[in-house]
């Protein structure tokens, strides 16, 4: 990698991080001033209808855009791309129809689950397509379109709010977010034209074929990510689930600030490094560097979070503090699974990364089952037991493959 090449990566990689941090602070103060006006069963009701419209798509998605970062070729018209656009088409529609059904058998549908459904129709396929033009790394234009559209959200979120319109702001947050984003990408030439073609086997079966190990673990991530929630909310009630899911809002922030660096950029750089040393040593220092960032956020935490939960989000939100406190295992293992996630697909070993899902969601679901606790910082330690086991069994399948392979050399 040249030193022109390597410069532009830092810079475009700066850029992306200024913007995240943007975000992050501005979703902070949005949230302060909502949980302050909000009470934490709102925010548990708008949990678990996330939860459940999110779960067919978690399904239902191929997760194409991993597929489409590792295209050899920029060109949109090639068979392959096309076939990739298409197929955005077919599992967006599937998702729409099958969200609406399990919606009517679970009588969740009203009209905040239905505005949330089409929020997350239309940014289901904008996060994938929009790969095609995360290809070039123009994280700049990116990094406007996503900025601009989620202080969008959260600025129509707080004129809602304050006009009386109590929960459903948090659902047109989301609306008005992901409209903003496809018009700001539209509006700069990012998306590609649909591509409708009816779905053929054999195509059918290409994709399949190159999706199935990606999709199986996307399967278990979702299935993670709703069983928790779902959790919270049948052992703690919708007021126990506003606090766990908020406070879990919360532990992720950090990862917020550097997921543009271990989730996005690095899954980028991974699969431009060719040699196999170069890319080690790559996910080595990014590794490091995470590890550096995460301890004092840890730390901060731990020793001033039961003074400022209460004083930023009100005393009706203090026992959030405990459950923050807990989620210790979440702040520190988070990014450093998904920057080893990244490394692993590069070199296109999913088993371990299959693995690792298993070993997070036994190591939650077992406890939950045998203890069922009511307390939601119990659950909340459960939860950091779960990723600290996801991280500890995916570095073990790594560096397992990292010696069985220097070995064959």
């Amino acid at each position: 990698m040249s030193c022109g090449v390597r410069s532009d990566l830092f810079r475009q990689g700066a850029v992306l991080t200024v913007g995240t941090a943007v975000q992050a602070a501005t979703a902070l103060a949005a949230q302060i001033f909502l949980m302050r006006q909000l009470m934490p069963h709102d925010f548990g009701q708008f949990a678990i209808v996330l939860a459940s419209c999110g779960l067919v798509q978690t399904i239902v998605s191929l997760r194409l855009n991993i597929l489409i970062i590792r295209l050899q070729t920029d060109d949109l018209s090639s068979h392959q791309a096309q076939l990739y656009q298409a197929a955005l088409i077919w599992e967006t529609l599937a998702a729409v129809v099958i969200a609406l059904i399990w919606l009517a058998i679970s009588d969740l549908i009203s009209i905040p689950s239905l505005i949330l459904l089409t929020a997350l129709t239309i940014g289901q396929w904008i996060n994938q397509i929009s790969a095609f033009y995360e290809r070039g790394m123009d994280y700049g234009r990116i990094t406007l379109v996503e900025t601009g559209s989620q202080l969008f959200g959260h600025v129509a979120a707080l004129i809602l709010v304050l006009s009386g319109m109590g929960a459903i702001s948090l659902y047109m947050r989301e609306l008005v977010a992901v409209c903003g984003k496809l018009a700001a990408y539209t509006a700069i030439g990012a998306l590609p034209r649909p591509v409708w073609m009816w779905p053929r086997f054999q195509a059918c079966r290409e994709i399949w074929r190159e999706t199935r190990g990606v999709w199986v673990e996307g399967i278990l991530e979702g299935i993670f990510t709703r069983i928790v929630i779902l959790s919270s909310g049948a052992l703690t009630g919708l007021h126990g689930a506003g606090l766990f899911a908020q406070s879990q809002r919360l532990a992720m922030l950090p990862h917020q600030f550097l997921s543009p660096v271990v989730s996005r950029m690095s899954a980028n750089l991974f699969n431009r490094t060719t040699d196999f040393d170069r890319r080690q040593y790559l996910a080595i220092r990014l590794g490091a560097l995470t590890l550096a960032l995460m301890l004092p956020a840890i730390a901060f935490i731990w020793l001033w979070g039961g003074d400022i939960v209460p004083w930023l989000f009100g005393d009706k939100w203090r026992s959030a503090a405990f459950v923050l406190r807990a989620m210790i295992g979440v702040i520190l293992f988070l990014s450093l699974f998904e920057l080893l996630r990244a490394f692993c697909y590069a070199h296109r070993w999913v088993r371990p990364v299959l693995w690792a899902r298993t070993s997070q969601i036994a190591v939650f679901i077992v406890p939950v089952l045998l203890l069922q606790p009511q307390e939601v910082a119990n659950l909340a330690w459960i939860l950091s037991a779960s990723f600290t086991a996801g991280f500890i069994v995916l570095a073990g399948h790594i560096v397992s493959l990292i010696r069985r392979n220097k070995a064959n050399v």
